[in-house]
């Protein structure tokens, strides 16, 4: 199906970026071609008994190998961009700043820029998704540890400024920070993970690791390149269960945890006031030369976005509040009303609703918490629907894709009344994923 058959409204500019989008991780496959060294992934996301035994990403769609044909494909469908996101051990095998560069894992990156451009297709290149080089984290922690993990990150994103930032205009430094903290609390993806402790040790390092590179580009290369840079941050709609104070608090408190935590020092300069209160000395506090070095360190709004829930008004406690549910602030949710009804139609993994009004409640909410006061455009970087049991399907029941035809029209009739109706400013979507 063409992504103009989905996308008949008169809103959007000729300007507009329509496209979809992928991460190296999920899949190039190649796991050892070309030198490429060891993530976190290709090892522990294995291990027997682990969240993520059976996804390790040795194959995936083999991507790194079948390229040409993921940009006909692209050209097919008829996208007019395409989000991409470099493996760091694929470039620096070992991923530290004084490890050897693998020119040929970087040699695959300029040919697939040259081949999108070539095919009018524009890069939009995430330089870090998650798959963060097994080397570093057994050396010195990895994102636990500042001192060593920015200067590192900092000098893997310049390699890629130095190689690509002549034809790559759009760079993202991080695909969803707080996603990326999820999986060693949850997994065991990262060598002895404490939660309690490095969720909030790591947040700082991320964000100390994005403003470096932000100021790096900007003083060193963009310039010259002319291009854009910022960061993918991720939430779903909150919406209050019960019509009451409490509940429309415990909102803003999930989105505050899991949202602000991040939007907040790189939009506003500091963090959200109730999670600093709350975690006291667990979330390193940004002094004045953070804050100088993080807020405004970003060219756009990037946002990702799938599915609402509903915030029960009431905190978690006892047993329940295990490590990653601090990650949302202790909040009790659920995806049924008060007569057990799902949110909207249910998808996979189990947070995946359609849900198009919540869609447009969190449009509205970027715009009026960080777009008004700072007049940067919104990109939907992510956003699309995964079959219910969709892996067990016939492939004529595949092609019979009516739920996630009606979940893209929905989100899509949204951003359009969105920017019609309340004068956003959004300048692209990518849908997720070129794998599907």
């Amino acid at each position: 199906m063409a992504i103009s058959s989905i996308c008949q409204v008169d809103v959007f500019p000729s300007s507009f970026k329509w496209g979809l989008a992928s991460s190296a991780v999920q899949i190039e496959g190649g796991a050892a071609s070309d030198g490429k060294g060891p993530s976190v992934w290709d090892t522990k996301a294995k291990t027997p008994g682990q969240i993520f035994d059976g996804s390790e990403p040795t194959v995936t769609n083999d991507s790194y190998h079948l390229s040409d044909q993921d940009v006909k494909l692209l050209k097919d469908i008829g996208v007019t961009a395409y989000r991409f996101s470099i493996s760091w051990p694929r470039v620096i095998p070992k991923g530290g700043r004084k490890d050897a560069i693998n020119e040929a894992g970087l040699e695959y990156y300029s040919k697939l820029v040259d081949r999108l451009l070539d095919n009018g297709i524009e890069p939009f290149v995430t330089i870090y998704h998650w798959d963060t080089p097994i080397a570093i984290d057994e050396a010195y922690g990895s994102w636990r540890n500042p001192e060593e993990m920015v200067p590192d990150f900092a000098r893997y994103a310049e390699l890629l400024f130095e190689r690509l930032g002549d034809r790559v205009k759009s760079w993202m430094t991080i695909n969803e920070p707080i996603a990326m903290l999820f999986f060693p609390t949850m997994g065991g993806l990262y060598k002895d993970w404490d939660p309690a402790v490095d969720n909030w040790k790591a947040a700082y390092t991320l964000l100390r690791a994005h403003g470096t590179v932000v100021d790096i580009y900007r003083r060193k290369y963009q310039p010259t390149q002319r291009g854009t840079i910022g960061i993918v941050i991720s939430a779903d709609w909150p919406e209050p269960l019960y019509d009451s104070d409490e509940c429309r608090h415990m909102c803003q408190r999930r989105m505050d945890y899991f949202f602000g935590l991040f939007a907040d020092p790189i939009y506003l300069g500091k963090y959200p006031d109730e999670v600093a209160k709350d975690l006291g000395d667990r979330l390193p506090a940004l002094t004045e030369d953070d804050v100088k070095l993080i807020k405004g360190s970003a060219d756009n709004f990037c946002l990702n976005s799938y599915s609402s829930i509903y915030i029960t008004g009431r905190r978690v406690t006892g047993d329940r509040m295990v490590a990653h549910t601090e990650m949302t602030g202790g909040v009790e949710e659920t995806h049924h009303d008060l007569q057990g009804r799902p949110i909207g139609n249910p998808g996979q993994p189990f947070f995946l609703y359609d849900v198009p009004w919540g869609f447009r409640k969190m449009l509205g909410y970027v715009q009026q918490r960080y777009l008004k006061h700072t007049g940067l455009p919104l990109l939907i970087t992510e956003n699309g629907f995964s079959i219910k049991n969709e892996a067990k399907m016939t492939k004529e029941e595949c092609l019979n894709d009516v739920e996630r035809v009606n979940y893209y029209e929905g989100y899509l009739r949204e951003l359009a009344s969105a920017v019609k109706d309340d004068g956003l400013n959004c300048i692209a979507y990518f849908g997720w994923t070129i794998a599907e």
